[in-house]
Formats: structure tokens, sequence, C-alpha cells
């Protein structure tokens, strides 16, 4: 059974050991004031209406901006109703200034961008490699003076026997994985409109095998800006 995390990725049963977790984009505003939200109550919120997904990765997201000195606080904390829905801008402007009423200084968003769908095919057999033949595929290297010593050495031979390459029915083998494109965006909430994005980090996971090994990096990442 699988589960989109936050918004992201609970996944379990997928077949590769090891999730690859890689930035692929990055914008920090030319004025670098992460340093700004230092100490300062920021709310972070996971575009997901999962309640489950929610809660667990702005925890998880928190505790590691908490431990880089940001005083983190989850959405589903502070606003449970939260809904995440498409809204008019008087709405979002409405939303924004209760978050600022209630003292919060900047925001980080995080959420899923696109999700793929990859598949990738792997065939064996044809001729194998190294039977009499030495490197290569089928006849590719031929030794033309062992295996044609003499008219009556091959005459007496026979194809495909202990002599060139052995041959096994192709197959074709498809498996299929998935790649996310998430992102998390830092807010400035006390600066001018214009001036209010501080750094966006976009990241893709290819083939996500757990919650953990995931959110692990993913948060990692985002925290590092605040250093």
């Amino acid at each position: 059974m699988k589960r989109i995390l936050f918004s992201l990725l609970v996944i379990i049963g997928f077949t590769s050991c090891v999730s690859v977790v890689e930035v692929v984009d990055q914008y920090r505003n030319e004025n670098d004031q992460f340093e700004s939200l230092k100490g300062k109550k920021v709310l972070v919120i996971n575009k997901t209406n999962d309640k489950v997904a929610r809660e667990r990765f702005e925890r998880d997201l928190a505790d590691r901006l908490r431990s880089a000195g940001v005083d983190a606080v989850e959405s589903h904390v502070a606003f449970p109703n939260m809904e995440h829905k498409k809204r008019t801008e008087e709405d979002v402007e409405a939303e924004v200034k209760k978050v600022v009423a209630a003292g919060y200084t900047g925001a980080v968003v995080t959420g899923i961008r696109d999700k793929q769908t990859k598949y990738q095919s792997e065939t064996t057999g044809g001729y194998d490699r190294n039977v009499n033949t030495g490197e290569g595929m089928g006849l590719t290297i031929y030794n033309y003076s062992y295996h044609y010593y003499g008219f009556g050495s091959f005459y007496g031979s026979v194809y495909n026997s202990d002599l060139g390459s052995v041959y096994v029915e192709p197959e074709t083998t498809t498996t299929s994985y998935n790649v996310y494109i998430i992102e998390a965006v830092t807010y400035n909430l006390t600066a001018e409109k214009e001036d209010q994005l501080l750094g966006v980090i976009t990241v893709r996971v290819t083939d996500p095998t757990s919650y953990e090994e995931v959110a692990d990096k993913y948060t990692k990442m985002i925290a590092k800006q605040f250093k």
C-alpha cells in the first residue's frame, strides 16, 4: 500500500533500496534575509488536505527548523482548520493578515509541484559474452584462426555447439518508478509584498522507498538555508 505524504511521500513498497533526493534548482533573495527569521515565529505549512501527511511532515520540518534557531510552529497546531484550496485574492489577503496578526514573521510553505511515472526497460539474452570469442557480443571479435583452422576441423564442427557465442532467447523486463518534484518556499511576512520571497528550493525525489529516508534529507536541505 502506498501513501503519498507531505503531499509528498509516505510511499511504501518500492523495489529500490535507496531513494534519490537531489536539489534541482534553488533561488535566494539577493539580500539573503534568512538570518532575519532566526529567533522569530515562522509558520510551517504543508500544502495537503491529507491530515496525517500534513501533521507528520509539518512536525518533522518544524523540529528541524527549531534546531536551526528558528521559532517554527506547525500550521496544524496554530491553525487547525486551515484548508488548502483555490482562493480569491481577497481571501488570500485575509488569511495572510490573520497569520501576521498572530505574531508570525515568516512562513515556509511546502508541497508537490509535479509527479511523473517513468518506465525503464532491460533486455537480457541474445548472444552471451566471452564464450570462445573473447570480448564483445556475438561474433564482434571472432578468432578466425582458431575456428577455421584447417578444412577438416571446420567441416567437422557444428554451429552454436561449443564454438562461437551461445544464443539465449531475448527477454525484456519493464519496471516503473515515480519521480516527484517538491518545493519549499520561504517568506518574510513583515517585508513589502514584492520583497517577501526569501528563497525557493526545488527538489527531485526519485523512486522514494520510505517517508523517513526522504523526509530526513529534504528537511535538512530546507533548514540548511537558515545556516
